[in-house]
Formats: C-alpha cells, structure tokens, sequence
C-alpha cells in the first residue's frame, strides 16, 4: 500500500495472509475491486465501533 498506514489499520503482515484469500484480485473470476485492503480496513473499524459501543452499554 502505497499511501502511509493509519492508526488502526491492519498491518502489512496480516494483509499478506488476507489477500491471496480475497475476491475481486485481478486475474480472479468476477469484478476486480478498486482496494480490496481500503474495504477490509473499513470493515475492521466499524467493527471495533461497534463492539467498544456494545461494551459500553454493558458498563
């Protein structure tokens, strides 16, 4: 990734297990995605929103 990491986003070591396993590489059967780590990076956080939200209202 060529733009500088985030705060949270995942780190290249785990980006490198994730990606051979994604949909929409090219080469692959389907659409390609634009940035495949930008998607898993935004699902990342809104799930750390919503369970640190949950959490919170069990307090």
């Amino acid at each position: 990734m060529e733009q500088a990491h985030r705060r949270h986003d995942i780190s290249d070591t785990v980006w490198q297990t994730l990606e051979p396993h994604l949909l929409g590489r090219k080469g692959t059967w389907g659409g390609n995605a634009r940035d495949n780590r930008r998607f898993i990076n935004a699902a990342d956080s809104k799930h750390r929103r919503v369970v640190a939200g949950f959490a919170a209202g069990l307090r």
